[in-house]
């Protein structure tokens, strides 16, 4: 039923807009502040590097970058003693930029300038409040040069290094003394840098091994040979003919001191010393006493048979001797060495040029090309006997083809004991008595020969003045 005089009951509709218009006015406000702070957020690290952010546990957040780079300097101290390297009896402390290791700071400072700022502006928003929350640290970038650790290591290794000292021998007057061999060291750098680069890395206080080799002498022992050498020269050895006739020469004892001379210590294969003789230098020792055993061989003498043109021996030839300087050597080696210390020497025979055997023709002898005549017919006795003696040493010799003949060479000695007497010689413009006086028409009349066969005179001496005898009969 209505009632025209009820009350009508108050709406709310008024408050609810107000309610509403002032909730929007917050939440306007309340953005408007956000909206404020994070713009006044981006503007103030516009040019830093957000909060949150650290480079190798160093907070470079809210800075700029060329604070975060001293800051980064301040903490990581590369100019302080990191890594410490213990060799065999000592120790060293070396910095990382010691190593070749220096940070980059610009290079580690760019990812970290980055964050926040290189995506959407909404993702950077969300990145920048995951920083406040979460934070991140970030790797340092280093800056490495491979030659500063080399180089730094080559002065270490000045000290490491010691060169292997190889076993010798020496001598104390002629005994010998061994000296041993040393084991040297050498710095492994390739091993040690592959060992110590990985722990400088880590910045972190380390201790390394550092690498070292041993390096072994070339020669290893020299007591072998000490002991060799001190038997080779323990005693003098004696050389001598295995057969000696009377009037040989030898024996010869060569001293201790001397045998030295004829040995030379050599490196085996086996890293240790070795005594050898030098068969060449007893070879040179030989040489000095071949001349004392040669005997020279006696080439036969002939007439030449004009009628058959064939040579007729009238004396026989004769061997002659040498010694057997490469054989001889050879044996006193292996005899030494095996502890013999007297060797008997070998001699070998030396044939003559011409034997008895020799034909004209092979020796090119076809026909008489010249002769020299002289006549002695009334000589006192003992200048007659004097030519006659030397005479015969020239009755039947044979000159090689292009040597030269020497008068003296085949005479000999003119001595009494040679069997010559005294008789007149020419003494410059007088007559003398002298030993062998008469010889000088034998090498007159060798002249003659020589002179009408056309043969070329080399040297020549003759008489001042004439002699009779030399012209007897027009000779």
């Amino acid at each position: 039923m209505k009632n025209g005089n009820a009350r009508r009951l108050p709406t709310r509709s008024g408050c609810g807009c107000s309610a509403t218009y002032g909730l929007i006015a917050l939440a306007i406000t309340a953005a408007v502040l956000l909206f404020g702070s994070v713009l006044a957020y981006e503007l103030i690290h516009a040019e830093r590097i957000y909060p949150g952010i650290s480079v190798w546990n160093v907070d470079v957040g809210g800075m700029h970058v060329e604070d975060a780079a001293d800051a980064l300097r301040a903490e990581l101290d590369f100019d302080t003693p990191l890594v410490t390297m213990r060799g065999q009896d000592r120790i060293w402390a070396a910095r990382p930029a010691d190593l070749g290791f220096q940070i980059d700071p610009a290079a580690s400072l760019e990812p970290a300038m980055q964050i926040g700022r290189d995506r959407t502006w909404l993702e950077n928003l969300v990145t920048q409040g995951q920083l406040l929350i979460y934070g991140v640290n970030l790797p340092p970038v280093f800056i490495y040069d491979a030659q500063v650790p080399r180089v730094y290591l080559e002065a270490v290794a000045g000290q490491i290094d010691q060169p292997p000292v190889d076993a010798g021998l020496s001598l104390d007057g002629v005994k010998p003394i061994s000296t041993p061999a040393r084991v040297g060291y050498r710095l492994n750098m390739d091993a040690t840098l592959r060992t110590l680069l990985p722990a400088v890395r880590e910045l972190k206080p380390v201790e390394v091994l550092l690498m070292i080799d041993e390096v072994q002498p070339a020669v290893s022992d020299a007591e072998a040979a000490r002991t060799q050498l001190e038997a080779l020269t323990a005693q003098p050895l004696t050389l001598a003919l295995e057969s000696p006739a009377e009037g040989d020469p030898g024996p010869w004892v060569v001293p201790p001191e001397d045998i030295l001379t004829l040995l030379g210590v050599y490196t085996a294969d086996d890293g240790t010393l070795e005594v050898r003789l030098h068969e060449e230098a007893v070879q040179s020792y030989l040489l000095s006493i071949a001349p004392s055993l040669a005997v020279e061989p006696v080439d036969a003498r002939f007439h030449f048979n004009e009628n058959t043109r064939q040579l007729e021996a009238i004396q026989s030839s004769q061997n002659g001797r040498a010694l057997d300087i490469e054989a001889s050597a050879a044996r006193i080696v292996q005899e030494l060495l095996a502890g013999d210390r007297e060797v008997a020497l070998l001699l070998k025979p030396v044939e003559p040029r011409y034997p008895d055997t020799a034909r004209a023709e092979e020796i090119g002898i076809t026909a008489k090309v010249a002769e020299g005549d002289s006549y002695f017919i009334g000589s006192p006795t003992g200048r007659d006997h004097n030519i006659r003696l030397a005479a015969k040493k020239f009755d039947g010799i044979v000159i090689p083809p292009g040597e030269t003949f020497s008068f003296n060479h085949y005479l000999g000695e003119v001595t009494a004991e040679a069997g010559y007497d005294e008789s007149y010689v020419t003494a410059g413009e007088q007559l003398a008595i002298e030993v062998g006086g008469g010889i000088c028409q034998v090498s007159t009349t060798v002249f003659r020969a020589a002179f009408w066969g056309g043969y070329p005179i080399v040297e020549r001496w003759y008489h001042n003045h004439r002699i009779g005898y030399y012209e007897l009969y027009n000779a």
